[in-house]
């Protein structure tokens, strides 16, 4: 029997896993908690689980145990329903990219964190406030540290296609010239490459089909300047920039951060690209 153990928190997620589930026959999710909503879900995909909470859904030769609805301890409880929790609504997002993306503004003064991640200096209160309570932020005088991290990526991937990437201002556009396209280099300050562009450039096992630029310029002027036409199904995607701080040093400053990368490919939903975005967790983890 194999076991995968991870953190759920959304039915798009168990979609993604059941592919790779059914490469081994037996194989089990041992998981800190499933809402009722995903056990269910579990159960009409034919995934077998078990959660810290005592639900159960397996199938052995002469067994069948399924039992579903225990609750959660209300620390875990809280965490998944995260619509409640602030560290994952839009602006609380913000706040939580920049604290696993540059761990040197874990120490900074609220104005300043809030200055790099785009918030208001009120919003960064609320969501550190919120992290500790939910025992992911340790608060030591002056001192500031994340407990439980992956935990915390894992929400944060997990919630950035829903709550903060829709409200990036995404545009389609498709290049006036395919053939060779990209050919112009990017100003860093103005615009950085994520998702498959990115991640050929730190694994070199990719060819991009889809091209994702995040920018703090106005879209329509660096489609101008890349010669691209909208188009509501293009392959190439613009996005607001909502971070200002620089990459650490010896990171590609024409790159987003890793962990948008991450975050782009596995909300692709394609299998090679979720592949990818485990390696490069291994290769490039949060500084």
């Amino acid at each position: 029997m194999q076991v995968i153990d991870r953190r759920i928190q959304r039915t798009e997620e168990l979609a993604l896993l059941k592919g790779r589930m059914e490469q081994t026959a037996g194989t089990v999710l041992v998981t800190p908690y499933l809402t009722a909503h995903l056990a269910r879900r579990c159960v009409e995909l034919g995934l077998q689980f078990i959660d810290g909470a005592g639900n159960i859904h397996l199938r052995l030769p002469g067994l069948h145990l399924c039992i579903i609805g225990n609750r959660a301890p209300e620390d875990q409880d809280r965490f998944a329903r995260n619509h409640t929790f602030k560290g994952f609504n839009r602006k609380g997002l913000q706040v939580v990219f920049g604290l696993l993306a540059d761990p040197a503004l874990l120490q900074a003064p609220y104005r300043e964190l809030a200055r790099a991640t785009g918030v208001a200096v009120g919003t960064v209160g609320e969501v550190l406030k919120d992290l500790a309570e939910a025992g992911l932020l340790l608060n030591q005088g002056r001192k500031r540290a994340l407990i439980q991290e992956d935990r915390l990526l894992e929400g944060w991937i997990a919630n950035y296609p829903y709550k903060l990437r829709p409200n990036l201002n995404p545009r389609r556009y498709r290049a006036l010239r395919p053939q060779g396209w990209p050919t112009d280099t990017l100003d860093p300050l103005q615009a950085q490459w994520g998702g498959e562009v990115a991640a050929d450039r730190l694994t070199g096992h990719l060819q991009p089909a889809r091209f994702i630029l995040y920018t703090v310029v106005p879209p329509e002027k660096l489609a101008t300047h890349l010669r691209l036409r909208p188009d509501p199904a293009g392959d190439v995607e613009i996005l607001e920039r909502f971070w200002h701080f620089p990459n650490p040093p010896g990171y590609p400053a024409d790159l987003v951060p890793p962990l948008l990368v991450h975050a782009d490919l596995i909300a692709s939903g394609d299998p090679r690209n979720v592949d990818l975005a485990r390696m490069i967790h291994v290769t490039h983890p949060a500084p």
